[in-house]
């Protein structure tokens, strides 16, 4: 389900950064209210994995309407908003207590996944590739600790559906999930921070400052 969710998204993200266009997907919600807001939308990790921004609508238990917003290039933000029957708009109300967001890069910075992660491109420039599997070796061989997602499968999961987020957002590291068929050399997933080389010509100068607009 993953796979095929992701491949579905990523075409239109494909689709939607070759025509330097914004598509908005509206989709279901689960009913199930419990555990982290970006977890009620509906479908496997592979929606939200394959996503730039994901934004979130939902009733709190005083009955407000919530917006909840994530994503690569966004900072995290939750605001109570209220409709205007006069202007048919909707306008936040105020900004709610998050302690999701409140502490996302203290507990970010401490996490031995990122700690390893780091690490790993420290002294790979170019970029990692590594199975889970020897991933989580080399958890506990630079932080002699190892993560709450232990097995293969859990700490896949985790990077998929927040982690990868994170990496993005506070140390501008990107990631690709692994394949469904490694092969002999097994499923690799892949880290990098790309280096943005110096410009040697006009052309070249304004090409970067282009993509920086």
């Amino acid at each position: 389900m993953y796979e095929f969710d992701y491949k579905e998204a990523g075409l239109l993200k494909q689709f939607a950064d070759k025509y330097r266009l914004c598509i908005l997907i509206v989709h279901h919600s689960r009913k199930d209210k419990s555990g982290d807001t970006f977890d009620h939308i509906s479908g496997s990790n592979g929606l939200t994995g394959a996503a730039d921004t994901m934004i979130v609508l939902s009733k709190s238990q005083n009955g407000n309407v919530v917006f909840s917003a994530t994503g690569r290039d966004i900072d995290s933000i939750e605001k109570t908003i209220v409709f205007d029957k006069e202007t048919f708009k909707w306008n936040p109300l105020q900004t709610c207590n998050n302690p999701r967001t409140i502490n996302d890069y203290n507990i970010y910075t401490h996490n031995p996944i990122i700690i390893t992660i780091k690490d790993l491109i420290m002294k790979n420039p170019q970029g990692i590739e590594i199975t889970a599997t020897d991933l989580l070796q080399n958890i506990y061989e630079t932080t002699k600790t190892s993560p709450k997602q232990n097995s293969p499968q859990s700490i896949t999961r985790y990077i998929n559906s927040t982690l990868q987020h994170l990496l993005l957002k506070y140390d501008g590291i990107h990631y690709v999930p692994p394949t469904s068929n490694g092969g002999s050399t097994g499923r690799k997933m892949f880290f990098a921070k790309p280096v943005v080389q110096q410009a040697t010509t006009e052309t070249e100068t304004e090409q970067i400052n282009n993509l920086e607009e």
